[in-house]
């Protein structure tokens, strides 16, 4: 049975000391069955927020990780999740039976653990823990509550959604804080060029030099770019 006939949602399982792990979950009539596809990094927003200004620096890394992803994705759709060979497939998959679950909760209000989200669900099993997962990127909260509801009556819904903020678009006078923070890199590169032809130990200073001029080289053109704008008109984040 190919997994497409199956239908799924995707919830980030947030781990306080270790990577967060992105699944996606399959429900069957019977259980509930998590592929797990993704770390810390699983799409382009996730990269460019988590890394910031280093993103241009490690794109091919967060390439490679999103081929990775996709890659995992497309033998989930060749398996029957219900199988054991679905858990064999990775130890970071999981299958929750009907008869485990006590009860589950969808909440719409937004968590503060990853932006762009639309809630999160949390499964309490038998053994008396709970699992928890953040509905992540432009899901419907609702519908999943409603699909939740078929494998388990007695799922509930709470919160209220709230809609995610349009991001700010920068501004003319937005270049003195681009300078500013391009001027203290400039100043930490220097610190550390010093602390490399001083040998100063402990410290890796050739690269923290580097990281640290990278993004001052960022920032300058990122102020340059703002200051050319008319009073009041705005760009795109680039």
């Amino acid at each position: 049975m190919s997994l497409n006939e199956y239908r799924y949602f995707y919830g980030l399982a947030p781990r306080w000391f270790r990577r967060d792990r992105h699944y996606r979950i399959y429900l069957t009539p019977d259980r509930l069955c998590g592929a797990y596809i993704a770390g810390q990094i699983f799409d382009e927003q996730s990269a460019a927020t988590q890394l910031q200004m280093f993103y241009l620096f490690f794109r091919f890394f967060v390439k490679r990780t999103l081929k990775k992803r996709k890659a995992r994705e497309s033998r989930y759709d060749a398996m029957d999740p219900t199988d054991n060979a679905f858990l064999q497939e990775d130890y970071r998959n999981f299958h929750i039976d009907r008869s485990q679950v006590v009860s589950i909760t969808v909440n719409r209000r937004h968590s503060f653990w990853t932006p762009m989200n639309v809630g999160t669900v949390n499964i309490e099993l038998t053994d008396g823990s709970v699992r928890r997962f953040i509905l992540v990127q432009h899901q419907n909260a609702d519908q999943i509550a409603d699909e939740l509801s078929l494998f388990s009556p007695d799922t509930d819904i709470s919160g209220n959604s709230v809609p995610h903020p349009i991001q700010r678009k920068p501004q003319r006078s937005d270049w003195l804080r681009f300078a500013f923070v391009s001027f203290v890199l400039f100043g930490f590169a220097l610190f550390f060029v010093v602390a490399a032809i001083l040998q100063l130990p402990r410290m890796n200073s050739y690269l923290m030099a580097t990281l640290n001029l990278i993004g001052a080289l960022y920032f300058l053109k990122k102020s340059l770019k703002v200051r050319k704008l008319s009073p009041g008109n705005e760009i795109t984040e680039s």
